[in-house]
């Protein structure tokens, strides 16, 4: 081969397989980036989105055992059957009580909370809905202000009750509190998240201050006084 031909090859460039094939590697080498970069944002996102969840699930339960330690034996209606004053309501799926509430909820003194969870899309909601106690002798508060969520995202959950017994001793979990006149001495809350975020809820056995307590007079007087 002669060297004028040598410099007419050289002069040609590229053949076209040559450039197809360099297209080829250029698109495997930006893929592979792409997918990095895709895989580096889903990693961060589900890392934020689990942050977040775990935080949530942490207040929840920090604000749920600050106000079951809270809970005030008094008497938010009266049993129309018996006369007996409702300190206490407690079912598998709602609980309601007398306590004092954060500053940034209320404007002081007690209020009736009821705690449940509620149908949200395809799972539950916990929620906190709450009125201003006005006193023994007045009616049942009704809330003005939509209900409070603590927590979203919730597959299915339960409240438990135990209480201490005439003989001094602790009771068994019940689903249902039996005794309206007095609080229990423990509540319990079962939350199932279904694995979202991979986080899961820890029991929670929240004690109440004033837990196997009974009422009388002195509630009575709490509420006439104010």
């Amino acid at each position: 081969m002669t060297r004028a031909r040598l410099g007419r090859d050289r002069a040609r460039g590229f053949t076209l397989f040559e450039v197809l094939l360099a297209i080829a590697l250029l698109a495997v080498l930006l893929a592979g980036v792409w997918g990095g970069l895709s895989a580096a944002t889903r990693a961060v996102r589900f890392g934020d989105a689990r942050d977040a969840r775990l935080d949530a699930m942490r207040a929840t339960q920090d604000f749920l055992r600050r106000q079951l330690a809270q809970a005030l034996p008094l008497p938010y209606a009266t049993d129309p059957r018996g006369g007996q004053p409702e300190v206490f309501d407690g079912a598998a799926t709602r609980m309601r009580f007398l306590a004092p509430l954060p500053g940034y909820l209320s404007r002081g003194g007690p209020y009736l909370q009821t705690l449940q969870l509620v149908r949200d899309g395809d799972g539950y909601a916990l929620t906190l809905d709450y009125a201003p106690w006005m006193g023994a002798d007045a009616r049942a508060p009704q809330s003005r202000e939509p209900p409070e969520v603590l927590l979203t995202g919730i597959r299915g959950g339960r409240f438990a009750y135990r209480g201490i017994g005439s003989d001094g001793r602790m009771g068994e979990w019940t689903p249902a509190w039996p005794r309206a006149t007095r609080p229990p001495a423990l509540v319990r809350i079962e939350l199932d998240l279904g694995g979202r975020d991979r986080i899961d809820w820890p029991v929670l056995e929240a004690p109440l201050r004033v837990g196997g307590g009974a009422t009388g007079p002195a509630a009575f007087n709490y509420g006439r006084r104010r």
